[in-house]
């Protein structure tokens, strides 16, 4: 018999898979793609994690506007384009691939979170 707690992390697990299922994680091959990156704001990033087989680089606060400036705490789409341009060009170099999901979503910003299903990503500091 399990513990309370440890049910309640395997059906959550679960339901990250089956969220997994229906929606996969968007392959970033291009900084377009973060455009159509799937919406698991419901799903914790560490279930993501576990469910998708994957460890999260970083989350970037963005601007889903196109109204917001540099001067506010949100990155611009320019200004993170420029982030996963750099991003995807280490990721070539060592052969691994990159996925993308909104881990958060606002009314006007959203976070972005970046996976990598390799090692090097995880520990490089790209910003």
């Amino acid at each position: 018999m399990y513990a309370l707690s440890t049910m309640v992390h395997l059906n959550s697990v679960a339901d990250a898979k089956a969220q997994l299922l229906k929606t996969p994680l968007r392959s970033l091959n291009h900084p377009d793609d973060i455009r159509r990156s799937p919406d698991f704001s419901q799903v914790k990033i560490s279930l993501i994690e576990k469910a998708a087989h994957v460890s999260c680089i970083e989350t970037y606060f963005v601007d889903s506007s196109g109204l917001g400036s540099p001067s506010e705490p949100a990155l611009t789409f320019n200004a993170f384009k420029l982030i996963i341009t750099r991003l995807l060009t280490v990721a070539n170099i060592h052969n691994e691939r990159l996925f993308c999901a909104l881990t958060g979503v606002g009314q006007f910003q959203v976070y972005v979170s970046i996976f990598t299903d390799g090692k090097v990503l995880h520990y490089a500091n790209i910003n």
